[in-house]
């Protein structure tokens, strides 16, 4: 919702801040703004959003015992 920098504030444009509708969820937010502030704008960070709506911390918690990832060949670094 409100992908689109308010430009009627007279507020600078951060540099990591992408007004298309694909990158406007948290996860495609923390991804950009990890490669901005990290790696000088190099696409070098992944972040994937896993939740799924009705999932409790106790489902969570198996799916990282037991590696459950959406690709078994890609395991996360950090989570």
């Amino acid at each position: 919702m409100n992908c689109t920098w308010p430009e009627n504030l007279n507020i600078v444009k951060p540099r990591h801040w992408k007004t298309e509708v694909k990158n406007c969820a948290w996860a495609a937010r923390l991804e950009n703004l990890l490669d901005v502030v990290l790696f000088d704008s190099e696409d070098v960070v992944r972040v994937e959003n896993m939740s799924v709506g009705g999932i409790t911390s106790e489902i969570g918690s198996l799916v990282l015992q037991y590696q459950l990832y959406p690709d078994p060949r890609k395991i996360p670094d950090v989570m």
